[in-house]
């Protein structure tokens, strides 16, 4: 199976899910709709917490994750972050799967540090 067919096959799982536990309502998020750039930028902004809530992890000395305790704290909240963004790329019909593949691509050939970046 492809990376981007188990991806998508993935991401639909995820959607499938957010929908299921309440967290998606009907048609809220159709490009025409007056609130779909405020729902999307919240979406975002979950996300962005995840991460942040990784950063608090490492802080913390990266301990057991208290829901999921086989994993630390940074593993649990990077998927976290990730099941997010499937949830979003879903929800607006994003092709995610092939911008990935395009963007490892194109960085591929990118130079050393992008141009002297320090990080």
């Amino acid at each position: 199976m492809s990376f981007k067919t188990e991806f998508k096959r993935v991401q639909k799982q995820m959607y499938k899910i957010s929908a299921n536990h309440g967290f998606h309502d009907t048609d809220v998020l159709r490009t025409d709709a007056p609130q779909y750039r405020e729902q999307v930028s919240q979406r975002l902004m979950l996300t962005v917490s995840e991460l942040s809530e990784a950063l608090e992890a490492i802080r913390h000395d990266n301990p057991p994750d208290s829901h999921i305790p086989k994993f630390t704290g940074l593993e649990a909240e990077l998927a976290d972050a990730i099941i997010r963004i499937m949830d979003l790329a879903e929800t607006t019909k994003s092709r995610l799967a092939e911008a990935i593949l395009a963007k490892a691509s194109y960085n591929s050939r990118r130079e050393y540090l992008h141009g002297g970046k320090k990080f």
